[in-house]
């Protein structure tokens, strides 16, 4: 629906989890709330070899920020930015929020890594000032919402 959105899909014609745990939906997030996000920073991953874990698949590391903006615009949709410490490999990784609701503990994935800002600093040497880019901390996350425009779009 939106090509600036750069969020893929896979139909994996199976189910390899009988029921979900967890909701799909961005509704009921705070800012300022937790979260975790999870992925696979430079490739890096837990091996369940054995299959006693995850049934045998590699394990991702998980990330801890808070919910600090909500953006919305024509051209990148509606984009959840998160105070947290994003590496290469996280992106495309589920974004996720615990909540209890009448002592009634739920988990909801409310949306996808896609990338962080970096900021241009300097620093000065005694041979003059480096200039480079870093990590700011700001984490970017398409809503969960744009994966149902997809699937809509492609049913």
């Amino acid at each position: 629906k939106n090509n600036n959105i750069d969020i893929a899909v896979l139909d994996m014609n199976t189910s390899i989890q009988k029921q979900n745990n967890f909701d799909l939906t961005s509704a009921g997030m705070i800012i300022s709330q937790d979260c975790f996000f999870l992925g696979f920073p430079f490739g890096l991953g837990i091996n369940d070899k054995e299959g006693t874990l995850n049934r045998g698949f590699p394990i991702p590391f998980v990330k801890k920020g808070i919910i600090s903006s909500l953006l919305t615009d024509d051209i990148n949709g509606r984009l959840i930015l998160l105070d947290g410490h994003n590496n290469q490999g996280f992106s495309g990784g589920p974004v996720v929020i615990i909540s209890t609701v009448n002592n009634i503990r739920k988990t909801s994935v409310i949306g996808v890594v896609t990338a962080y800002l970096n900021e241009n600093a300097t620093v000065g040497t005694p041979v003059g000032s480096v200039q480079f880019n870093a990590n700011s901390g700001i984490v970017l996350c398409y809503d969960i919402a744009h994966v149902f425009e997809i699937i809509k779009a492609n049913n």
